[in-house]
């Protein structure tokens, strides 16, 4: 399941800011978005993740941090149910498993091709207009503390639709839901910290000498 928490994991990081202010439908709130993303160039939070497949009601919950810098730079350390780190150095990605003293390496690009997914949600902040030509992006509702976007694809024959709740003042996501119908991924976000000034070596893998690596 590596994949689809990156899924939900790489919008998040794309869409925060540090902006104010009301907003009347999405474009305004992507906008505030857009603009907010220029002032922020690393972050980095908690998150937990719960799963439900449907068909089975099966569920799985997962927590841990991760660390995002520009330019697709992301550390994700799992560390529930099980203890797993995924690197991502904007050319490769790295999942490392210490149970198993195994690593695999995968080409980053490889990932965003393989999936529709990924590939309309990374610089989503920046891009989303032209996402909207095969996507429907709208200001479900709003209170007084959030906006909650739905974003579904125009294509009937893919069907799922993603919710992101984002907080009005600081226009961080706060949580997001993803249901294809087959499953439901809830993801909450708490304890963010912006500009922390990450090296792009925090998001590379070193493995030691007993590590057995596996490129793909």
């Amino acid at each position: 399941m590596k994949k689809t928490y990156i899924f939900i994991t790489a919008f998040i990081c794309i869409c925060f800011g540090v902006s104010y202010g009301a907003a009347v439908n999405a474009g305004d709130v992507l906008s505030k978005i857009e603009a907010a993303d220029k002032n922020v160039k690393d972050m980095e939070f908690n998150f937990t993740q719960k799963i439900n497949y449907v068909s089975t009601n099966e569920k799985q919950t997962s927590s841990g941090i991760v660390k995002y810098k520009k330019q697709n730079y992301i550390y994700m350390f799992q560390k529930n149910p099980s203890e797993q780190y995924t690197y991502i150095d904007g050319r490769k990605m790295t999942v490392y498993v210490p149970a198993n003293k195994q690593a695999v390496v995968e080409n980053w690009k490889d990932v965003l091709n393989s999936d529709m997914i990924l590939t309309t949600i990374i610089g989503f902040g920046k891009n989303f207009r032209s996402f909207e030509k095969d996507h429907s992006i709208v200001l479900e509702s709003q209170n007084d503390k959030e906006y909650v976007l739905l974003m579904k694809p125009n294509n009937q024959k893919q069907v799922w639709s993603m919710h992101i709740n984002v907080d009005k003042e600081t226009l961080l996501v706060n949580s997001a839901v993803f249901d294809n119908k087959n499953f439901i991924i809830n993801v909450k976000l708490t304890d963010y910290k912006l500009n922390v000034g990450f090296r792009t070596d925090v998001f590379k893998f070193k493995p030691a000498k007993d590590i057995e690596v596996i490129e793909l």
